[in-house]
């Protein structure tokens, strides 16, 4: 139970399901602190591809505060597993119930468009940007964390997609 978006941050004590502090998740907090700066670069609307996309960002950024900067990695696959919270799987988005490719998306009323079940796609090419890989038949050469936010990056704030991007736009643009 947190929260951020249009100039504000929301941390809630979210102990009524895990008993962890979220606010203790230097994962999670990132996660939402990235929500302000995607608000004020590309302004992704918080709806359905564009929504899941702007989760992914949030997540990677988020990612990125418990980073191992010596390997140019993140120091685990799991957002929020510093304060006990297993919320997505980076590389394994399916470990945690999310897709991890386009052709299983999901079309829902709820969550916004399934906002944060949807962007198990996105980091999971997150993932094989910035550990490398074989999936789905296709290998892709690892090249580092570093790289992987200075390019997912560049491209949100020069806006190469507008606020209502699909998957496809955003992939384009990165």
């Amino acid at each position: 139970n947190a929260w951020g978006g249009n100039g504000i941050l929301q941390i809630g004590d979210g102990r009524t399901t895990t008993n962890q502090y979220c606010g203790s998740s230097a994962e999670i907090v990132g996660h939402e602190v990235s929500h302000n700066v995607i608000s004020a670069t590309s302004n992704l609307e918080y709806l359905n591809e564009s929504g899941a996309i702007n989760e992914a960002l949030a997540d990677l950024y988020g990612m990125a505060m418990t980073a191992n900067r010596t390997t140019d990695d993140w120091a685990n696959d799991i957002i929020g597993d510093d304060a006990g919270w297993n919320l997505r799987d980076m590389v394994n988005p399916a470990n945690l119930g999310q897709p991890d490719r386009y052709s299983n998306y999901v079309v829902t009323g709820g969550d916004s468009g399934g906002v944060h079940t949807n962007s198990g796609i996105v980091n999971k090419a997150h993932a094989l940007m910035v550990k490398g890989g074989t999936f789905n038949g296709v290998t892709v050469p690892r090249i580092g964390l570093e790289r992987t936010e200075a390019m997912v990056w560049a491209a949100t704030r020069l806006e190469v997609y507008d606020e209502t991007a699909s998957m496809e736009q955003f992939a384009n643009g990165v």
